[in-house]
């Protein structure tokens, strides 16, 4: 089932939200001002960072799993248990 063009313009949105905020979060210029303004702030900066990243990637999520376009490949057969075990030895060594 192909995206429709409403909801193709709402996840192009949404990612240039993101990225522009991430962006913004990520700069020195808020840093140094958050240090100037807010220094009590400045030890949880970068936890706070990560938490509005993540929680920003839902609505995207949720715009993902509410317009899902055709997939790009389906490995089945001895790849896909290649590939799901290469997947699960990198989670094995991040974990590490």
């Amino acid at each position: 089932m192909p995206r429709d063009a409403a909801g193709l313009a709402a996840l192009a949105l949404a990612w240039l939200a993101y990225f522009g905020l991430h962006s913004i979060l990520a700069s020195l210029a808020l840093k140094r001002w958050v240090a100037a303004h807010r220094p009590a702030l400045m030890p949880a900066y970068r936890l706070g960072f990560n938490v509005v990243a993540t929680l920003t990637l839902v609505p995207i999520a949720w715009l993902l799993w509410r317009h899902p376009g055709p997939m790009l490949w389906a490995w089945s057969g001895w790849q896909a248990w290649l590939a799901n075990g290469l997947a699960l030895a990198t989670v094995a060594g991040f974990a590490r």
